[in-house]
């Protein structure tokens, strides 16, 4: 398992592009996917939502009422 140290390197990771993120939040499963660079997906709870750029799907508050942002050193990967 992994952990983010912080929300910025949580960001720098999703915008490499390398790999989708799937992780635990809360006893539900989620993931981030960066297909492209004006799309990434995050999935939680077996909902979807396209984000236009990473910063969007940074702050879009789809985790339980969160933000990666806010969330970012609670997740397990």
């Amino acid at each position: 398992m992994k952990r983010f140290k912080n929300k910025k390197d949580l960001r720098n990771f999703i915008a490499s592009y390398t790999t989708d993120l799937d992780f635990k939040y809360k006893d539900k499963w989620g993931a981030v996917c960066p297909l492209l660079d004006d799309l990434v997906r995050v999935i939680y709870d077996n909902k979807e939502h396209n984000c236009k750029s990473v910063d969007e799907a940074m702050t879009i508050k789809f985790f339980d009422g969160k933000s990666l942002n806010q969330i970012a050193t609670e997740l397990d990967f």
